[in-house]
């Protein structure tokens, strides 16, 4: 994509697992496997993004879950900690204030992100919490 992302998420997409795990329906996969139902590699995701002039999507800010509902979470790696942006309706984004390996140490401790993120913006979707 011809910028660093994150330590944290490099590592996790090296030493952990191509995603699957996580926040949300689990981190998008970074090879060839589908990327939800994007069912592209998240650079793929990325590149195409920037490319159309009709998203004016961001450089540097790369979607890496979905939640269901048109929700998704990306990470802004302009910084070397990486912002985790929210995506809502429309792409809308919607910063949360903290840092992607902040994020995941919140959900790695069992904090609900969707309903600390999210849940005032609309249903639940299937499989989180009301």
């Amino acid at each position: 994509m011809g910028f660093p992302l994150p330590t944290l998420l490099e590592k996790l997409w090296t030493e952990v697992g191509n995603g699957g795990f996580g926040p949300g329906d689990g981190l998008f996969c970074v090879d060839n496997e589908p990327a939800s139902e994007l069912s592209m590699s998240i650079p793929n995701v990325y590149l195409q993004s920037i490319a159309d002039d009709s998203y004016a999507w961001p450089k540097k800010l790369v979607m890496i879950c979905e939640w269901g509902c048109g929700y998704f979470s990306a990470i802004d790696c302009s910084t070397a900690e990486g912002e985790v942006i929210n995506l809502l309706d429309d792409l809308k984004r919607k910063p949360i204030g903290c840092t992607f390996a902040h994020w995941m140490e919140d959900w790695v401790n069992g904090v609900d992100l969707w309903t600390r993120d999210f849940s005032k913006l609309g249903p639940n979707p299937v499989g989180t919490s009301p």
